[in-house]
């Protein structure tokens, strides 16, 4: 279901493009940083439910300022630059897409920064960033589903009824390592192959069960 009603769409995914377009440019912030504030504070809640105050009341600057006020980081900006032009950087397309796909998909922000930050924005913007609005968004929630879709690890732990605290003494792998296969903060598909058995013999499944495809 979508978040708001598709009359307030464009306006929504211009400001957006023009806030993270604008943050990128002020090293004082960067777009992460204002990705990450536009969460915290709340601003991005009133953005997702469509409130026109931010959706269409707002310019892109105006969107960053508000934001940086409510996170009692105030920006001092000429008034001149609120008018002006834009770059168009990459980061334009990263706030037109994540307002496209808040809509679309009726995620809140905070699911969508939980689950995709700048930098996997970035990698997709070299292959996405020409394509249709539907297929990029198409890209970037495959990239959210299998983010955060368990691995297999913890599926087939899951299933076996195990807590990782067990696995860990029952395999020797270490339970610091099978946290951060099971988060993918580490790639299972690099471990050695020693831990790899290990973990299946415990786990009474093959090593190829564990790995990621």
């Amino acid at each position: 279901m979508s978040a708001y009603d598709k009359s307030y769409l464009r306006d929504a995914m211009e400001t957006l493009a023009e806030a993270f377009d604008y943050a990128a440019r002020d090293p004082r912030l960067g777009s992460q940083r204002f990705f990450d504030l536009f969460v915290q504070t709340g601003v991005a809640d009133a953005f997702g439910g469509g409130s026109p105050r931010y959706v269409a009341g707002v310019s892109g600057i105006e969107l960053v300022l508000l934001t940086c006020e409510r996170a009692g980081l105030p920006l001092a900006v000429d008034r001149d630059t609120l008018h002006a032009p834009l770059d168009r950087a990459p980061e334009y397309w990263y706030g037109w897409m994540l307002a496209y796909v808040q809509w679309r998909s009726g995620r809140t922000f905070s699911a969508l920064h939980a689950a995709v930050g700048v930098e996997e924005l970035e990698q997709l913007y070299g292959p996405l960033h020409e394509a249709s609005e539907e297929r990029a968004a198409d890209g970037i929630e495959a990239l959210i589903e299998r983010k955060t879709r368990p691995t297999r690890l913890k599926a087939t732990r899951a299933a076996r009824g195990m807590t990782q605290e067990q696995v860990a003494e029952a395999s020797g792998v270490s339970l610091r390592a099978i946290q951060q296969y099971e988060q993918r903060a580490k790639d299972i598909n690099g471990a050695r192959a020693m831990k790899l058995f290990s973990l299946a013999r415990t786990l009474g499944c093959t090593m190829e069960d564990l790995l990621e495809f």
